[in-house]
């Protein structure tokens, strides 16, 4: 698999990443109407701060494109994941919680003996697993 071939290009190969992005060039534009993509995402970030009751995968999703886009630091996308109310958010499963725990994981992994952005070390996954564990305390 991989690539793919039509009649018309007569034994020309198209690779698929390259179809991947022809796709996602031509679509983008609807998608976001028309903003750029930084603007969306920025958008959509400034959306889930402003809603607590936003899903738990979401804020994950809106952090990760966040840094993916460069729209913030860790600080900020852990800040999106972190600054919810297990109790309130919606979609807060065990599942979802470990999801939101590997990510902000990855977050202290990526910022390895660094500091935080106020200068203290940020120990993201610390701060979550324990609103976790007062959300689930049977949870392993």
């Amino acid at each position: 698999h991989g690539r793919t071939s039509s009649p018309a290009s007569a034994g020309t190969a198209i690779s698929s990443e390259v179809i991947s992005s022809e796709v996602i060039s031509s679509s983008l534009p609807g998608l976001t109407n028309g903003a750029p993509l930084e603007e969306f995402v920025a958008s959509a970030a400034e959306g889930v701060e402003a809603d607590g009751s936003t899903g738990l995968p979401l804020r994950v999703a809106v952090a990760k494109a966040a840094l993916a886009v460069g729209e913030g630091g860790p600080g900020a996308a852990a800040a999106l994941v972190l600054g919810c109310d297990l109790d309130s958010a919606r979609n807060v499963t065990v599942e979802n919680c470990r999801e939101a725990l590997n990510f902000v994981e990855s977050l202290d992994n990526a910022r390895e003996g660094g500091d935080g952005d106020d200068g203290c070390r940020c120990r993201y996954k610390e701060r979550m697993t324990e609103r976790v564990a007062a959300k689930f305390p049977f949870a392993k």
